[in-house]
């Protein structure tokens, strides 16, 4: 009976994992085929997409009636040991102590009281099986969310502004303690009010070094400073309000431009907006909109072209007033007339701050004071060399 039992228990577990592996691939699915539905459409592939979100509905039943054959096994076991361990009592009460009948039926009654009330125990514990998997991938969610708040540690300072350098010194990092290092020995100094260029190829390490400058991620061996003050001991908080990052798909909400512009901002003028979009190459974008500021962008931006969501995102940015401008791919998905645009705002800007550009793009390394050459293949790379090349 106990083998039994220890047995429904452990598919109970198996049947549980399974279902919570078919979930987060039905969601994760999901959510990819409504990110790419118009390429989805356009290669007719509907069909694909439609047959993978049935294969997952099946493999799902298929694992619920598992569930529901092991509980029918459990409840006909339970059933069965209370109908036993009822009989036994009964046989025990009439021939060992000679109840009669009115105490007979007494203890069946408290046997018919009982018998439901524990027969939820084995169902609450089938459930609980079930649902265990699911529980453990929710708390190593948070756990690794844990690991990556941005909460001070103690000893942790307040950032000091202005600052006149950041240095990396011989900064490496890997995802996994052991696995492949992303970066590795890199030094070089970012100056205040100068633009740098990070130059490497799709995969070379860019994304990973501006992680590590905004400080979303730590650094596996070596440092950063600012000045002469750790990053891991300034206050993160502090730090990232001083900096401003834009994405490589200019993302906005689906609300007005202007609450775009000044998400998280307060007592926003209106000649604050006109300057910034004036220095990102934005104002004519606001001119021709239907309601000016008060025009609704859409999902993710879906009534501007790349290039304009690129500029109101850059224009957001520079509404923070930032100490550091840090831009990841800003023209890898434009055409050429806007990555001009883009390059001429990012002139305009040259010295008001201090920017950082991570590209594959060379034409932008004429805009840089100084340039990063990263190279790698396989998951490494390095920093190769340092050009400076001043503007005239």
């Amino acid at each position: 009976g106990l083998r039994l039992a220890g047995g429904l228990l452990r598919r109970s577990m198996a049947v549980g994992e399974h279902i919570s592996d078919v979930h987060r691939q039905s969601m994760s699915s999901t959510a990819d085929a409504f990110y790419a539905l118009k390429q989805l459409k356009s290669h007719a592939q509907e069909r694909l997409l439609r047959n993978g979100f049935s294969a997952r509905q099946q493999q799902l039943q298929a694992s619920m009636l598992r569930y529901v054959r092991i509980a029918g096994l459990s409840d006909a076991g339970f059933q069965m040991f209370a109908a036993c361990s009822l009989a036994a009592t009964l046989w025990l009460a009439i021939h060992e102590f000679h109840f009669d009948i009115a105490r007979t039926a007494i203890l069946i009654l408290i046997f018919a009281r009982l018998v439901p009330g524990i027969a939820t125990i084995p169902q609450t514990g089938r459930e609980f099986l079930v649902a265990v998997p699911a529980l453990k991938h929710v708390l190593n969610t948070i756990a690794q969310l844990e690991a990556f708040k941005a909460v001070p540690t103690p000893g942790t300072h307040a950032f000091r502004t202005p600052w006149r350098v950041i240095r990396f010194e011989d900064v490496g990092f890997q995802y996994a303690e052991g696995g492949a290092s992303i970066l590795k020995h890199l030094n070089f100094t970012l100056r205040a009010n100068t633009t740098t260029v990070l130059l490497g190829q799709s995969g070379a390490g860019k994304t990973t070094l501006v992680d590590l400058l905004i400080g979303l991620l730590r650094p596996s061996e070596g440092r950063i400073l600012i000045d002469d003050d750790p990053l891991t001991d300034v206050d993160p908080t502090g730090w990232r309000n001083r900096l401003a990052y834009v994405a490589q798909d200019g993302i906005l909400f689906n609300s007005s431009i202007r609450d775009n512009l000044t998400f998280g901002l307060s007592a926003v003028s209106d000649d604050q907006l006109t300057r910034a979009l004036a220095l990102a190459g934005a104002t004519e974008i606001v001119a021709t909109a239907e309601h000016g500021l008060d025009t609704a962008v859409g999902d993710r931006g879906a009534r501007f072209s790349g290039g304009e969501r690129q500029r109101l995102a850059l224009a957001q940015a520079l509404l923070r007033q930032p100490a550091l401008l840090i831009l990841d791919e800003p023209t890898s998905s434009l055409d050429a007339a806007n990555r001009d645009l883009i390059g001429q705002t990012l002139d305009r800007l040259h010295g008001e701050m201090t920017i950082v550009i991570a590209t594959h793009d060379a034409q932008l390394a004429m805009l840089a004071d100084q340039t990063l050459h990263i190279r790698g293949g396989s998951g490494r790379a390095e920093l190769r060399n340092l050009v400076s090349a001043l503007h005239a």
